[in-house]
Order: C-alpha cells, then structure tokens, then sequence
C-alpha cells in the first residue's frame, strides 16, 4: 500500500500536468438559471417521507445535452504542499503489452492509434439521448481503455442494458454502461481526445441519478463518455482539454453525498450524437448494426380501453356520465375545444380519432391520420385546432390538427416512455418525458427542432404536466404510492413532496391559485389533492373510475374522461 504521503505527492504532480493542460481548455457554459417555483407549501401528512431518489440506481439513463456541467464546480483540485513524488504516476492500458478480455474470454481488438480532430460541438441537432444505440467507435478512434488493469467480468447487473428493478420487482430503468471492477487507487484514464463538458466534483444527495463523483468528455465525430463512482473529485475541470491516456480520477465507490456508498468500480457510458451506445462495442470498435428501436417501445397502442366516460363535479362531489363510446385502446387525450366543448383524440386500430359532440350526440370520427401511438398528450390551438405529441415506434412525434388537415412529423427525438404536453404563454408547446423512470424536459428550439432537458429526477411512471405560471410548467407524480409536485428552481428541477398517498391514476389541472391540483382515480374513490392555507390536503369521494384518466380545464370546470 502506498504511503499516504506519496500519495499526495504524486497526485500534485498529476495537477501540475493538468494544469498545463486547462490553457488549452475551453470554457464550458455554465448551467442556465431557470424561473423560481413558488413559494414551498407544508406537508398535511408524512412531512418527511422516504425520498423516491435516495435508492441507488446503478442504471442512469444519459444526460441529454453536452454543453454545461450538470452539478456545481467547486475548485476539485486543491494543491497539497508536498514535494514532488519520486515514483512514476500510472499508465494506462495500451494494447498489444495490455490484451483486455471480453466476459466470454476473447481478447478485445485494440483500437488504431490515432489522434482525432476535435470539434468541441454538442450532439447534431434533433438527435436523442435516450434509445439505445449499437454504434461502434470509428476504426482509428484510439487504443486507451478507461482503466489499467481492465477488469470487466460481464456479470449480470453489470453489462450493458441490464434491468433495474424496484422493491415490488418491477423494472424501472436499464443500466446504461458497462461496470469494470479494480483496486484501491487505481486509475481511470480518458480513452480519447476530448473536452470535460460536465461531472461532479464533490458528491452529494443531489448527484444527478447517482453517478457520485464523476467526468464527461466530449469527442470527436459526436461521441461523449462518462466516468462514475471515482473516488474523490475528478483531476480535471469543466473545459479542460483532456488527451487519450490522461488520468482523470480515481477508482471508487462514491454514490449521492457517500464515497463509500457503492462497491469499487467504474460505470462507463459512451454516447453517440446524444444516443447510448455499447460501449464494448465502442471499445472494440466492432462493426454493429443501425440504432436499435428502444427498450419498451411496443409499436402498438396499449390494450385496454372500455366505455368512454365523462366526469364533472356536482352539488354533492363528482358524477360519471357514459358517453356511449367505445375505446379499443387506452391512448387517448383530453383537449378543450372551447369554454365548455371538449374532445378525445385516441389512437386506435393504427389511426387518429377524434370524440366529441356533434348536434348533441358523441360521436367518433377518423381524423385520416395513421397514428400507432403507444403515449400521447394533446393540447388547444384555438377553436378546434391542436397540437399532439405522441411516441409511435419508439420516436417522439408532433402531431398537427389545423383546418380539418392533420400532419405528423418527427422530433429528431427517439423515445418509448409517456409523454405529457402542456401549452405555456406564447403559444409554445411544451412537455414532460417520463421514460424507464427518468424525467426529461421537452421544449421547441429554433429553426423547428426541439431540445430534450434531463432535470435528473427519478420519477414514477406516471407525471402529468401542467402550467400555472412563471416560466416552466409544473408536474405532478406518483413515486412508491406518495404524490410529490415536479418545479424548477433556480438552478436545478425538485420533486417536492406532498405528504400525500396515492395508488391509482393520476392527472393534473390548474387550480386557478398558482399551484396545481392533483385527481387521483383511487380503486373505490376519485380522490382530489390540493393545497389548502398552504398544506396539502386529500378530499376523497365515493366514485370508482376504471382504467386510466385524463382531466382538462374548461370554462365551466373541470371535465374528466376515462375509459374502462
């Protein structure tokens, strides 16, 4: 074992390399401040229920953007006072004198040796972060592996796309890297040319889905990788320009504010133009196949579906009215159409359709839009215009329905999880994405492309957006049968909870006060939470509704329709 003095020392002279290297560095963008939520409200029940983040998920999904480190940047590299070591500082492994190993045994194909041409761009505009991709290094990428010695044992939990699953045994996410395992210090190296664009110096509870001490580097031709659970706060910084075989940290265990937290090993993840990538693939530089369609995107709409029903409140609480129409699927959404017309589009049989009253009958009609949509959330454009997103084939689309003419047209954005749309001032078509339990933020872009926003909240499978003011949508969900309201704050997004239970479908409005208020279709009763003289609270009433539901907004109240 290493003296603790020797140590120091040698890890002084690492940063007075590094520090040759931040000339070089570009400066990356800092993280923009978003609106102010409101003021907190107090919790009726439960004040300080079990935090849904705390658990530690070893499968992040990843970050969507590059540009711009995802948590504070505080000095990671504190100068000690020792004087220069005496012995050699760690190399990294470079083939044919280091012949790394697949799980089944056989040797892994170095990479070329060559030096990239850097760009220091962000991911191709309209590209996605979030399906899963076969894509392999180029030829002539580079021959550094993350780690000397490189120990990766393809156990199960550790490859790539294993599952993540919760308490109950359900899966809520897929392990996004591969996990190699090592020694104490042992060092993790950069495996090509690039520039830090993001990590974590100094972990703690808020690290974004847990990746504890951590590096991002951006490279050439549109790939970025990722270093998590390093010992202690990374060697480089936000900008610095890093080369294949520096070392960038330690190997650790550190997870959410514990060094110790976790088993040591390194998560490593690689990306291509903002997707995953394998990266053994990556590594190998195998020839692979095209973009693989992403895990849980079925193609078809969900089954379910039943008699179309519409909910509003009474004298007495709340009746269901039956509208005499028949759903074959469950994807359907609920829009205003005027003060107090509404309509449900659904996807059903491979097309659009539209429910609504027609001379004072409900009727359905085909829109003549084919539409296999597995999630969709709509809203109004005016009169009887609208605007959709739906997931159909694993890819995030946007729907048109203007003058009787409907169009569909793809975000750039794959994505197989639900979706939940909301309008803000403007005119702006906004969204919340929930997908293997991760929450992303959606909102248009110049030139007609959208941008996809991880606000690193681990959310539950269901997260209905809603606009009640300042500069972002709000959002409500249900993690582990607790309510929790989704704001952005100043600088990150916060999942707030509500001190409420909940274990039925859920919905959002807005309550006309600055807050949101949540209906929840319990199993025997439509329970309703909102805030009142700034604490939550529960109103249950003796109504069941099947199936899922949708709420809406309209001049004269809210209006609910389910289908079960």
């Amino acid at each position: 074992m290493i003296p603790p003095s020797r140590e120091r020392t040698a890890r002084r002279a690492l940063v007075a390399a590094t520090a040759l290297v931040v000339a070089f560095g570009v400066l990356a963008a800092g993280v923009p401040a978003g609106a102010t939520a409101d003021p907190r409200v107090a919790a009726a029940v439960d004040p300080t229920p079990t935090d849904p983040a705390a658990g530690p998920p070893e499968g992040p999904e990843p970050t969507p953007t590059l540009p711009g480190p995802v948590d504070s940047t505080p000095d990671p590299t504190p100068t000690p006072s020792e004087p220069t070591p005496t012995e050699p500082l760690p190399t990294p492994s470079t083939p044919p004198g280091s012949t790394p190993s697949d799980p089944d045994g056989s040797p892994l194909e170095p990479w070329a040796p060559s030096t990239p041409t850097l760009t220091g761009q962000s991911p191709v505009a309209g590209s996605s972060p979030l399906a899963p991709a076969a894509i392999a290094a180029p030829a002539a990428f580079g021959r550094v592996y993350p780690t000397n010695p490189w120990v990766y044992n393809g156990r199960p939990g550790t490859r790539y796309l294993d599952t993540r699953e919760n308490a109950e045994g359900r899966i809520v996410r897929r392990h996004m890297g591969i996990d190699a395992q090592g020694g104490v210090r042992q060092p993790i190296f950069a495996v090509a040319d690039g520039i830090v664009v993001g990590g974590t110096w100094g972990t703690t509870r808020q690290d974004q889905h847990g990746f504890g001490n951590q590096v991002q580097i951006a490279h050439a031709e549109g790939f970025t990788t990722r270093y998590a659970h390093l010992a202690e706060a990374p060697f480089v910084r936000a900008g610095d320009q890093v080369h294949a075989g520096q070392i960038i940290g330690y190997m650790g265990g550190s997870q959410r504010g514990d060094l110790y937290r976790l088993d040591r090993h390194l998560h490593f993840e690689v990306t291509k133009d903002g997707r995953s990538v394998d990266p053994l693939m990556f590594l190998t530089g195998a020839a692979t196949a095209d973009v693989t369609t992403p895990a849980g995107a079925t193609g078809a709409p969900l089954a379910g579906g039943g008699q179309l029903s519409e909910i509003r409140a009474t004298d007495t609480g709340y009746a269901s009215t039956a509208t005499g129409i028949h759903l074959s699927s469950s994807v359907f959404t609920a829009i205003a159409t005027g003060p107090d017309a509404t309509a449900v589009l659904v996807s059903e049989e491979g097309r659009l359709k539209v429910v609504s009253v027609v001379d004072g009958a409900w009727t359905k009609a085909d829109t003549g839009l084919a539409l296999n949509a597995t999630s969709m959330s709509g809203v109004s454009t005016g009169g009887t215009d609208v605007e959709l997103l739906a997931v159909e084939d694993g890819r995030l689309l946007h729907v048109v329905g203007a003058q009787g003419q409907w169009t569909k047209t793809w975000t750039g954005h794959y994505f197989s999880g639900t979706v939940s749309a909301v309008r803000l001032p403007g005119g702006q078509l906004h969204a919340m994405l929930e997908q293997a339990g991760y929450l992303y933020y959606l909102q248009p872009a110049q030139g007609g492309l959208w941008d996809v926003t991880d606000t690193g909240l681990i959310v539950g499978p269901q997260v209905d957006a809603v606009y009640v003011g300042g500069g972002a949508p709000e959002g409500m969900t249900v993690v582990d049968d607790r309510v929790y309201r989704i704001v952005r704050g100043e600088l990150t997004w916060e999942l707030l909870p509500t001190g409420l239970a909940a274990s039925g479908a859920l919905t959002a409005i807005d309550g006309g006060t600055g807050l949101p208020i949540a209906m929840i279709a319990e199993p025997q009763a439509l329970s309703v939470a909102r805030v009142v003289d700034r604490v939550w609270t529960r109103s249950a009433y003796e109504l069941a509704i099947p199936g899922r539901v949708d709420a809406v907004a309209t001049g004269t109240g809210t209006v609910m329709y389910s289908a079960g």
